[in-house]
């Protein structure tokens, strides 16, 4: 199978390929013979043998487009924007432990693959998206730890709130969609639609606890936009549904190239799903994906 994987790596490859069987049949059929007959057979075997091998690795350049597309723009120019004071509801800390773990795996994931150096600066920092750095930005932590994902959010549901799921705390202080969220809803993913009735959630995404209302199963959210906050740059959000387990989930999402093929075209929210593992979580998985 080496041999397979190596020669039909590229269209141009297999294009040389079958020219290079063309030419040793056309010089055959000129000598004549056994030489005719030797020639032919070795570029019937070569233009089969590439014709396969580029068939094997279509999936492999699919795969390396989708890196391509979903990364680049961020390893070129981009900062990582990290929630660094910690809210004073909030009890569990894990969430900022979590939040750095994530970022770090961002961070490292991209000085590896494309030898970039991505800053990390702080949310406090950024007064709005409109004053943030003049690049394209990663926001680490949902809307209760990093208030740019907050503002975010809030341009989503303005711009289009039947197109993407909405943290339901969120929704909660939007006085066209109040009415669907009670104060035991927790945090949670909702998606809305406008009827003539008023607004209907059409679906929900919830975290998973066990007994005593600890996570068993973590929800977690990428966000990627293009033209976001303004034309020529792009945003990343990564964060969690109800707890940042759902972060560093989908920070471990994204960093695998074979998951990024259904996200790397236009605006993409993707909802993720990992269960516990310790203090860390298991392979995650796609759940929903929304095409905006």
């Amino acid at each position: 199978m080496p041999l397979l994987d190596r020669l039909g790596t590229s269209t141009g490859w297999l294009l040389v390929l079958i020219l290079l069987g063309a030419v040793l049949a056309f010089v055959g059929s000129r000598l004549g013979g056994s030489l005719e007959t030797l020639l032919t057979f070795l570029a019937g075997a070569i233009v089969a043998v590439a014709v396969c091998s580029w068939q094997i690795n279509a999936s492999f350049r699919r795969r390396a487009r989708a890196f391509r597309l979903f990364w680049e723009a961020f390893a070129a120019d981009a900062a990582i924007v990290l929630a660094t004071q910690i809210p004073g509801d909030e009890i569990s800390p894990l969430t900022p432990l979590h939040d750095a773990l994530a970022c770090a795996l961002v961070q490292g994931y991209l000085r590896l693959e494309f030898g970039a150096e991505l800053p990390i600066v702080a949310a406090s920092d950024i007064e709005s998206l409109e004053t943030a750095p003049a690049r394209n930005l990663i926001l680490i932590g949902g809307p209760k730890f990093n208030r740019l994902t907050m503002e975010l959010m809030e341009r989503v549901w303005t711009q289009n709130a039947e197109g993407y799921f909405q943290w339901s705390s969120m929704i909660g202080a939007l006085a066209d969609a109040d009415s669907l969220v009670h104060p035991d809803d927790g945090h949670r993913l909702l998606r809305i639609r406008f009827t003539d009735d008023g607004p209907q959630v059409i679906e929900a995404i919830d975290g998973i606890r066990d007994g005593s209302g600890g996570p068993l199963e973590a929800r977690g959210m990428c966000l990627r936009l293009r033209g976001a906050p303004e034309p020529g740059r792009q945003i990343l959000a990564l964060a969690g549904v109800d707890s940042a387990f759902g972060t560093l989930a989908s920070a471990d999402y994204v960093t695998n190239p074979d998951n990024l093929v259904q996200l790397s075209e236009g605006n993409r929210q993707a909802i993720i799903g990992a269960r516990m593992n310790g203090s860390n979580v298991a392979t995650p998985e796609l759940l929903r994906l929304v095409e905006g």
